[in-house]
């Protein structure tokens, strides 16, 4: 397995266990503000593992890294969302066009989080 997609993979991993412990911790007592944890935990570890692999890629590998993890986690998230959770979904049936711009969104949101956070790594490590 090459590198790229060990990291790829890990980058997904790391983003899909958020958004898991999103949902999880939402339906506690402490959902609150715990949900709030949630999201500063997320961008602090996407932050530092992106930060880590901007080390050794260059930028066109770190905007198609942002691309499959993008990718990976909105697959994840559809299928763990009409498979577990239809709350997550809700008002979007399955293939529509709603449920395909929301997809996209999705996408788009975390193409453009992952791709920038990297190539900001990047330009901050790359001589380091």
């Amino acid at each position: 397995m090459s590198s790229y997609v060990k990291w790829t993979l890990i980058g997904i991993a790391t983003e899909c266990v958020a958004f898991l412990s999103f949902i999880f911790v939402a339906r506690t007592p402490w959902g609150s503000w715990g949900k709030f944890v949630c999201i500063v935990i997320f961008f602090c570890s996407t932050l530092a593992f992106l930060g880590y692999v901007a080390r050794s890629m260059e930028p066109k590998e770190l905007i198609r890294m942002g691309a499959h993890i993008g990718a990976g986690v909105v697959i994840f998230i559809q299928i763990v969302g009409f498979s577990f959770f239809p709350g997550i979904i809700k008002d979007a049936t399955f293939l529509s066009l709603f449920h395909l711009e929301l997809i996209g969104i999705q996408f788009f949101s975390l193409f453009a989080f992952n791709s920038i956070v990297a190539l900001i790594a990047w330009a901050l490590f790359k001589n380091k």
